[in-house]
């Protein structure tokens, strides 16, 4: 059997380390992310020792691909040095991995069966989205193991799901320091249920949340689907049945199954048990166009207070929930925050991470101000 390009024959550390950092591109150095830049994190992910990780970042930065940065981690006096990719690392990063998307490796399937398959057909066949250098790193000799890459990953992430189909790349995202640090403590707020993120179309809501969700990643299981008004309760249900499901926790899966009608709501003793012992953060994005059935449904899913580790809502929208109780906010359970434009110093940052001149800022923001999308 003749194979394309295999992998552990012709990938260095070094290009190791090039796909590593591509895949965390578009974390800051304040970002809890960072934290998976460091040395020990890297090698850890990539199975080998410090000294080797080290090698491979110096000529990454020595040629230009990386650059290093001290970042605080709370808790501790001193600072550690993360490697970030430069823009010329971004475009040999993503040349690098284009090529090896169509390396072909032999694939053990998790019922055991063996095909031949490119690296980049491989996502199709795993439950829950990986990043590609974790598949990289568990190709052996050609071959590459499932199971081998689920047990690995459920080691080190504690199998946490990260389903975020419809979030989007944020890869000029800058300023909303408050806002993101509003989203941390929301999350660590024993009362607080939902946070509605409001404002108004290209304000920058979903990129938002779709930053602060790259940093929840290995933290805690995430689920992000997007509501269209044909959007029924049903078909959030069932694609969030397939999520548990793939954690180990088939009961609400095996319910959808049982009640074909598809009417009715789920009883609440059988969400208690699904999302009992796990944390979960649960984003619907254009949540205003929730109908009847489905703001009950967010509803019955904020009513779980018995759990202790309850699910938590992000519900984004272009205007303020009406289903939302004005007691749930008054008590804490929701929190309602508003994105505005950026400011002046927001927007210099965001043209600044985009590579525009500095003397074209100045006519770019008189016709432009804060608006995101318009920048």
């Amino acid at each position: 059997m003749e194979l394309s390009t295999l992998v552990t024959l012709e990938i260095t550390m070094r290009e190791r380390c090039l796909i590593y950092l591509l895949d965390r591109a578009e974390v800051k150095e304040h970002d809890l992310g960072a934290a998976r830049l460091v040395q020990d994190a890297v090698g850890t992910s990539l199975n080998a020792s410090r000294a080797h990780i080290s090698r491979a970042m110096n000529a990454l930065c020595a040629d230009g691909c990386a650059r290093t940065s001290k970042i605080h981690f709370k808790g501790e006096n001193r600072r550690k040095v993360a490697y970030f990719l430069t823009e010329k690392g971004l475009g040999r990063a993503k040349e690098l991995r284009r090529r090896l998307e169509a390396a072909k490796v032999r694939v053990i399937d998790a019922e055991g069966i063996e095909s031949e398959r490119t690296i980049g057909e491989i996502t199709s066949m795993l439950p829950r989205s990986f990043r590609f250098s974790d598949l990289l790193t568990h190709a052996r000799e050609d071959k590459l193991d499932i199971k081998v890459v689920l047990d690995w990953h459920g080691r080190n992430y504690g199998g946490r799901m990260y389903d975020v189909k419809e979030a989007i790349e944020v890869p000029h995202f800058s300023g909303r320091a408050e806002k993101l640090s509003d989203l941390e403590r929301f999350l660590d707020d024993p009362k607080a249920r939902a946070f509605n993120l409001a404002g108004l179309p290209g304000i920058g809501k979903t990129a938002l949340a779709s930053k602060w969700a790259s940093g929840l990643r290995g933290r805690v299981n995430v689920f992000w689907r997007r509501i269209h008004r044909e959007t029924t309760n049903r078909d959030i249900l069932r694609d969030l049945a397939m999520m548990l499901h793939s954690i180990g926790r088939p009961t609400l899966l095996a319910y959808l199954e049982r009640e074909h009608d598809g009417g009715g709501e789920i009883p609440t003793e059988l969400l208690r048990q699904c999302f009992s012992g796990m944390r979960f953060v649960l984003i619907f994005d254009d949540a205003h166009l929730a109908g009847e059935e489905m703001a009950m449904m967010i509803k019955n899913l904020m009513s779980l207070d018995e759990t202790p580790t309850k699910p938590k809502l992000l519900l984004i929208s272009r205007e303020k929930l009406g289903f939302l109780s004005a007691e749930d906010v008054v008590l804490g359970r929701v929190w309602e925050k508003e994105l505005e434009d950026l400011s002046r110093n927001e927007a210099e940052e965001m043209m600044a991470a985009m590579a525009v001149e500095p003397e074209r800022r100045e006519a770019i923001w008189k016709v432009c101000a804060g608006h995101p999308l318009t920048l």
